[in-house]
C-alpha cells in the first residue's frame, strides 16, 4: 500500500505493572486528565503524518450515528444483527459521520481490525503492546513499563506485517515452548527479572491513594499468579516491602490472610 493512502488506524493505552514476567494492565487505571484516552483515532498517512483524535463510541447502541463516533473507529467487534452481518443502517452511519464519499460499506471480512506487529517505532511482545514508563517517553521496548500501547489497521486485507487478534496467541505459545526447551533463560536473567517485577509492582502500589485501591489491584495479580510466583511474593524481603506500601495495619494483615489463602487453596 502506497504511504499517501489514508489508513485508519487507532492507538490503544492502558496503565499497570508487569510482575513476574506477567502484564497486568488495563484501561481503567488510566490516569484522568493525565494519561491519554483509552483509544485515540489516528488520521492520516505515513507519509504525510497521522493526527490523534479522541475516539467517542457508545457500546449496545446498534446504528448509533453520532457525529463526532469516526465511524466508530475502534478495534472491537462490530454490532451485528442476527444473520451475522452489519445493519444497513449502522453502515450508513458510518458513511455519514465519516463524511468521505469514496468511503462505501464493506463486507465483515473487510471490517476486521489488524494489530500492527511490525512497528517501526519500538519492539512488541506477543499482543503487539510497547511499553514505556510515560506515555510522553521518546523510547519503547517490548516489555516492562507502567504504560502501554499498540496500534491497530483496519484495511482491505490483512498483509504480511498485520497478525489477526485471534491468532495473537499461537505464536507466543510456540516461541515460549522453544524457550523451555532450548533453556535459554539463566538463573541470572531471572534474578533481575525478578527485581524489576518488585520495583515496578512496589511504585504501582505506592501510586494508589488508598488501600481499597491497593487491593483492587492486588485481586488481579493474585488471580493470574502462578502458586510458585505467590510463594515468592511472601518471602522477605518482599513481604515486607509490599507491607510498606499500606496505611493501615488492618490491612496489612488483610494482605497477609488473602496471601496465605491463595497459596493453600
Amino acid at each position: 500500500m502506497p504511504d499517501a493512502i489514508d489508513q485508519e488506524r487507532v492507538a490503544e493505552h492502558q496503565r499497570g505493572v508487569c510482575l513476574f514476567g506477567y502484564p497486568f494492565f488495563s484501561e481503567k487505571l488510566l490516569i484522568p486528565g493525565i494519561d491519554p484516552s483509552r483509544f485515540l483515532a489516528l488520521i492520516g498517512n505515513d507519509q504525510d503524518g497521522f493526527k490523534a483524535l479522541p475516539v467517542m463510541y457508545t457500546h449496545g447502541n446498534q446504528g448509533n450515528s453520532n457525529s463526532k463516533n469516526l465511524r466508530k473507529m475502534i478495534p472491537l467487534p462490530l454490532e451485528e444483527t442476527r444473520s451475522g452481518t452489519v445493519s444497513e443502517h449502522a453502515s450508513r452511519s458510518r458513511e455519514r459521520s465519516n463524511g468521505c464519499a469514496d468511503h462505501v460499506y464493506r463486507s465483515n471480512e473487510e471490517e476486521n481490525w489488524y494489530v500492527m506487529m511490525d512497528n517501526e517505532l519500538a519492539d512488541v511482545d506477543d499482543q503487539g503492546w510497547m511499553y514505556s514508563w510515560s506515555f510522553k517517553a521518546k523510547h519503547w521496548k517490548g516489555k516492562y513499563g507502567f504504560v502501554r500501547k499498540r496500534v491497530w489497521v483496519r484495511l482491505p486485507s490483512a498483509t504480511p506485517d498485520l497478525i489477526r487478534l485471534g491468532d495473537l496467541g499461537s505464536r507466543h505459545r510456540v516461541e515460549k515452548k522453544a524457550t523451555e526447551v532450548t533453556g535459554d533463560s539463566s538463573s541470572e536473567d531471572n534474578w533481575w527479572d525478578a527485581t524489576d517485577d518488585l520495583i515496578m509492582l512496589l511504585s504501582q502500589l505506592r501510586n494508589c491513594k488508598l488501600d481499597r485501591e491497593r487491593f483492587q489491584f492486588i485481586d488481579g495479580v493474585f488471580h493470574n499468579l502462578s502458586k510458585d510466583d505467590l510463594v515468592k511474593l511472601s518471602t522477605e524481603p518482599i513481604l515486607s516491602r509490599v507491607l510498606g506500601t499500606f496505611q493501615f495495619e488492618t490491612s496489612k494483615e488483610k494482605f497477609r490472610n488473602e496471601l496465605k489463602a491463595r497459596i493453600s487453596s
